[in-house]
């Protein structure tokens, strides 16, 4: 059973119940890869505060070398209250730049009429970029 585990430094993370952790809190994210599963862990104050397993092909597919995490395209609407109404393209992918630092792109694009009376056009570019860190210490889960 292979393994392999990259730590990136300092970035900002969404937790399970909908809050997020302040990019300055987070000591680092420990990836963790076995088999098809790739387990991702925040690191804040030495303590595992958030922990999450993402299945291949069902959480996630690989294109062309890059994890895309999404990719969705909307034509008339996202979804019940939405009051955007027209196409919408986001894409979401992680990977692996220059010296093995890993990578996050989320691209959000969409026209249309917000609350049918207003138009507009928009485009929303996040590019993150994490340091890889040469560790292996593992941490543990402390209550939140």
């Amino acid at each position: 059973m292979s393994q392999k585990i990259l730590q990136y430094g300092y970035s900002s993370i969404k937790l399970n119940d909908g809050n997020f952790i302040k990019h300055e809190k987070i000591k680092l994210i420990k990836v963790i890869v076995k088999n098809n599963i790739v387990t991702v862990q925040a690191i804040q104050n030495e303590c595992i505060v958030y922990d999450k397993e993402y299945v291949y092909n069902q959480d996630f597919k690989l294109d062309n070398g890059v994890i895309v995490k999404k990719r969705e395209f909307a034509l008339l609407s996202r979804g019940l209250g939405d009051v955007l109404v027209g196409p919408s393209y986001e894409e979401t992918i992680i990977g692996l730049g220059i010296e093995e630092d890993g990578v996050y792109k989320n691209d959000f694009v969409s026209a249309g009429l917000v609350f049918l009376l207003f138009p507009v056009v928009f485009a929303i570019k996040e590019n993150i970029r994490f340091k890889k860190l040469k560790t292996d210490k593992n941490y543990s889960k402390c209550i939140r």
